[in-house]
């Protein structure tokens, strides 16, 4: 096989790659990406803000931990339309980040009497409290992100 006929089956691949990804509407494009994860973070967040709030006043839902996963799911496949497993896996990931962005808002605002600035400490602060709750919370935690994957898929 010579040079130039090596260089057109590799032309042809990368023709038929590029037809194969433009044709395939169960894949997120770069473009839509932002826009999909921002939709599904905003809700995500008021209701981990809302939980957040519930939690500091002494009461403790851990059903808002599934709610959490739901709506970030809904409002992702609302959004692109159809449910796939790659959406499904960004469900997942921005559920996750609404989850420490829970634990985030809690060290904030119950530390707003002692002055603690927003840092890269606290951020780990609110990582590390993520997953070092109880078994039942992290229990309910595991349930919202399988609740998110299984209602995006």
């Amino acid at each position: 096989m010579s040079l130039k006929e090596k260089y057109q089956e590799y032309k042809q691949k990368q023709e038929a790659k590029a037809y194969f990804r433009s044709q395939n509407s169960m894949r997120i494009d770069n473009e839509e990406l932002p826009a999909i994860l921002v939709s599904g973070f905003l809700p995500g967040l008021v209701v981990a803000v809302i939980s957040a709030l519930i939690e500091i006043n002494g009461m403790h839902f851990l059903a808002l931990d599934l709610l959490i996963g739901y709506v970030v799911a809904e409002a992702m496949v609302r959004k692109r339309g159809f449910r796939s497993k790659h959406l499904a896996v960004w469900a997942v990931v921005v559920t996750l980040i609404c989850f420490i962005m829970k634990s985030l808002v809690s060290i904030l605002v119950m530390n707003m009497s002692l002055r603690l600035a927003f840092s890269l400490n606290v951020v780990v602060m609110a990582v590390v409290a993520t997953f070092t709750q109880s078994m039942l919370d992290l229990l309910f935690m595991v349930c919202g992100l399988v609740i998110a994957y299984q209602r995006a898929r």
